[in-house]
């Protein structure tokens, strides 16, 4: 139940943002999508089941972006179970979350971690100790605002 709302938010937050949801991997612009200035591209990794390795391919996805020299964040919706953070080692750095930015207790700039490897990728924690239904529609919307003139992948 909670991973259905949780994937709803995030699908609700692209397609407000007018992006296209699909399932199938593509490069190409589908048709009637209307591309967001100053950003190239956003990547959601989802699954309907927990444990199939939605955080460890972010985290591989993201790297990989970063280190062929692309100004990428990585954002963990998985509120409560967050994970993000230790596979990319920043899990001592994290001072304020996600859902803190979201709920107006943090600054976004105080909540990014920068990875110590590479200069490009940045970390975007989620809480440990709230429950999803503190991702709010209009949240998430405002964070992808804030991030999307900075970063060429979220």
């Amino acid at each position: 139940m909670h991973t259905v709302s949780h994937a709803k938010h995030l699908v609700g937050a692209l397609l407000a943002l007018g992006l296209a949801v699909t399932t199938a991997p593509s490069h190409a612009v589908q048709k009637g999508v209307t591309l967001i200035p100053g950003i190239k591209n956003i990547i959601a990794v989802a699954s309907g089941k927990g444990g199939v390795g939605q955080t460890t391919s972010a985290a591989a996805i993201g790297a990989g972006l970063a280190k062929r020299g692309h100004k990428t964040v990585v954002i963990d919706f998985d509120v409560g179970l967050r994970n993000l953070d230790m596979i990319m080692g920043c899990e001592r750095r994290v001072v304020f979350d996600f859902i803190n930015v979201i709920q107006g207790d943090a600054k976004l700039k105080q909540a990014l971690i920068r990875d110590k490897r590479l200069d490009t990728l940045y970390v975007l924690p989620t809480s440990q100790t709230r429950d999803k239904d503190s991702l709010t529609l209009e949240g998430v919307e405002a964070v992808l605002e804030e991030l999307r003139g900075e970063f060429d992948y979220i």
